[in-house]
């Protein structure tokens, strides 16, 4: 498993996105215009870590010269799950995973109605994730 898990942290730093939706659910996407990677992914993740509802969705093409990108979305719990999997290997998204998990957390254990401070707390990690997600940094 470590090999696999390995691959799919690299393939995660250079073909991957964190974020969080308009609802504040945590979202991680694989990105490629090759299916049989994004594939394995799929199969790793439902073997190994019992994620069986991924979808492979194709994305809308900005021209005719561009292939037809792929993409595999996990959100929430399980989205956390395959990070915290993938942590100890990444390297470029390691520390805006590591706040992905600590958003997660706390999405998860305030579910509904969340104290003042928690939303505070929630937001500033959205804030620094969006820092993080900056191009060229």
């Amino acid at each position: 498993m470590d090999f696999e898990i390995a691959y799919i942290a690299g393939f995660f730093d250079g073909e991957g996105s964190i974020g969080i939706k308009n609802a504040g659910s945590l979202s991680i996407r694989f990105h490629n215009t090759n299916r049989d990677v994004l594939e394995f992914i799929k199969k790793f993740m439902a073997e190994k870590l019992k994620i069986f509802d991924v979808k492979i969705s194709e994305k809308k093409k900005y021209s005719g010269n561009h292939k037809t990108c792929l993409v595999i979305e996990i959100c929430g719990d399980k989205a956390k799950k395959l990070l915290e999997c993938m942590l100890p290997y990444l390297i470029i998204k390691k520390d805006v995973s590591k706040l992905a998990i600590e958003y997660q957390n706390l999405q998860h254990k305030w579910r509904g109605s969340k104290p003042a401070r928690i939303k505070r707390k929630m937001d500033e990690i959205k804030t620094k994730i969006r820092e993080l997600n900056k191009r060229g940094l």
